[in-house]
């Protein structure tokens, strides 16, 4: 039998119905924050000049600076007031010109020195004018012959840049003049060859004791019509071994594909010297 429900009160389900009618629904979105990335440190690729003559005053110098786009350029000569802010034009060449003024105090054996900033990250990089440069900077100076006396024999004629011995008083070396004239064979690498990204070792032989200048240059590839600016890779001095020998390496930087590498190796024992040898090095494809 059913009984009627007490007054003032309310069934079960009608008051849950109620308190689902009277509910408030709320929705929250939560969006993920993007990472924060570190922007990449900024890297030089390689740095041309082209000149209409040479380093001479007058000259118009066009400077550019190829690496990472998006950043700040400049292009400095130590040791002198030129600081060159290079405007970017296509992403990633910076580029402005220069005309050579005749106070400037600088030559082709100034070295240039490229800087990409990007932030707080500045990549640095010290380049050299190419050997064009040199010789259009040169100019033949006629200088008589010496006399016999001057040379060191009699009848004797120095070449044009060639070292002349000064008989002296110097005695500290003279065991090297008894072993005969100063030689300088390079064993390896050989000359044109490709190399990879790891160590670079150059070994040869030469008297013993004696030094050994190298120095290692890199090249990018430039396109057509330009010179491209070397990079000074390292510059070693060694001294050879009681047998002669001598070992060096050096680790090609991260450079792109085609970059030759320019090695220009001496020696010097006392009052000799050896002439300097140039050879090439190239960058392996891929």
């Amino acid at each position: 039998m059913l009984r009627p429900a007490s007054r003032g009160r309310l069934p079960a389900a009608l008051l849950a119905a109620c308190a689902l009618a009277t509910a408030t629904a709320w929705t929250v979105t939560v969006r993920a924050q993007p990472a924060v990335r570190s922007a990449a440190a900024p890297a030089i690729a390689g740095l041309e000049v082209n000149a209409d003559a040479g380093l001479a005053p007058g000259s118009t110098l066009e400077i550019t600076v190829r690496g990472t786009a998006g950043a700040s350029a400049r292009v400095q000569v130590p040791g002198t007031a030129i600081d060159l802010r290079l405007p970017e034009g296509a992403p990633g060449v910076y580029t402005t010109q220069y005309t050579v003024r005749r106070t400037d105090r600088f030559d082709a054996g100034s070295l240039l020195r490229a800087s990409l900033s990007s932030g707080e990250r500045v990549a640095i990089g010290n380049f050299s004018f190419p050997p064009s440069f040199s010789a259009a900077q040169s100019v033949p100076v006629a200088v008589p012959p010496p006399t016999g006396a001057q040379a060191g024999g009699a009848g004797a004629v120095a070449e044009p840049g060639a070292a002349v011995a000064n008989p002296g008083n110097d005695t500290s070396r003279a065991g090297a003049a008894a072993r005969g004239p100063l030689t300088l064979d390079v064993a390896s690498p050989a000359a044109n060859a490709a190399v990879g990204a790891g160590p670079v070792v150059v070994q040869g032989r030469t008297a013993p004791g004696a030094r050994v200048q190298l120095r290692v240059d890199a090249v990018p590839p430039a396109a057509a019509g330009r010179l491209s600016v070397a990079q000074t890779v390292t510059q070693q001095t060694l001294v050879a071994d009681a047998e002669g020998n001598f070992r060096a390496s050096f680790e090609p930087p991260r450079v792109v594909p085609g970059t030759r590498f320019e090695l220009v190796l001496s020696a010097s024992d006392g009052q000799q010297a050896t002439p300097a040898q140039k050879f090439l090095l190239f960058q392996r494809q891929g």
